[in-house]
């Protein structure tokens, strides 16, 4: 065994196909490959999956934004979280090497995520980054293209979309699942480096604002008489119902009780308001 933490030893590795490795505790090791064009090395994990009764790999990257006294720090504690994700059976046999593949996988029965990803990150440059390369700012960069990406509020009679300018409380919600997806496999960076790509999804302050807008019933009729008659039920529905647009978009006939005569979905909203 080699002690990696000592950058001198480290640096007089010679290159090799096998890491040189470190054991860290029982049945976790941190590996060294020292790069054969003399560049900066990559870091290997190796943690004993105790069902498999097997040893399971990742290739940590080579943490070159990091000096080179703090790489072993930083690579040691990813091995450590790819070693407990390996004890708690959280690491599968899929392949995972992009922020794609990541966001496919966190996604995989989460339907509004998937079509959040569709629309947001699958057709971006962002995809195709390798997770041991992606850095704050690639984040960064994604970022300022969702922030100036105006959102879609709906579609004309022609099909021609009609779209406003996308609100603060729209840019945390696509960057809250990016950043939940990549943390499922992603050790944090260190705090002001560029492999801190946590950083640059951090949440708009005040972002949500509170709705105060109010129509009375002369402005919901007047409302009713000049939406399209194929509209109308739907509009009508929410000026009956305490509801959101997708809550009412999302009712069946099987939602409709007629004993009591109401829904099931509104006597849930009212349960759980009474409750709180």
């Amino acid at each position: 065994m080699t002690d990696l933490s000592k950058v001198g030893q480290r640096e007089a590795l010679r290159a090799r196909r096998e890491p040189h490795w470190h054991r860290l505790r029982p049945g976790c090791y941190l590996g060294y490959r020292p790069s054969s064009k003399g560049g900066t090395g990559t870091w290997i994990a190796r943690a004993y999956a105790e069902e498999l009764r097997a040893y399971r790999w990742r290739s940590l990257g080579s943490f070159a934004d990091h000096s080179s006294r703090d790489r072993f720090g930083a690579a040691k504690e990813s091995a450590e979280k790819f070693a407990s994700d390996v004890e708690r059976g959280n690491v599968s046999d899929e392949k995972i090497e992009t922020v794609e593949d990541a966001c496919r996988r966190f996604a995989k029965d989460r339907k509004d995520d998937q079509a959040r990803f569709r629309r947001h990150i699958y057709s971006d440059p962002i995809a195709k980054i390798k997770l041991a390369k992606l850095r704050r700012s690639h984040v960064a960069a994604w970022r300022a293209r969702i922030e100036q990406k105006p959102a879609l509020v709906t579609r004309g009679k022609k099909g021609r979309p009609v779209t406003r300018p996308r609100s603060p409380a729209t840019v945390n919600r696509d960057m809250a699942v990016l950043r939940t997806a990549l943390g499922a496999v992603l050790a944090l960076g260190a705090p002001n480096t560029e492999s801190a790509w946590q950083e640059a999804l951090k949440p708009i302050k005040n972002a949500v604002r509170r709705r105060t807008l109010y129509l009375d019933r002369e402005q919901r009729r007047a409302l009713l008489n000049a939406v399209d008659a194929q509209a109308e039920p739907f509009v009508r529905a929410l000026c009956l119902l305490p509801l959101r647009p997708g809550a009412v978009a999302s009712l069946t006939v099987a939602d409709w009780d007629s004993g009591p005569r109401s829904s099931r979905l509104e006597r849930t909203r009212l349960a759980r308001a009474a409750g709180s």
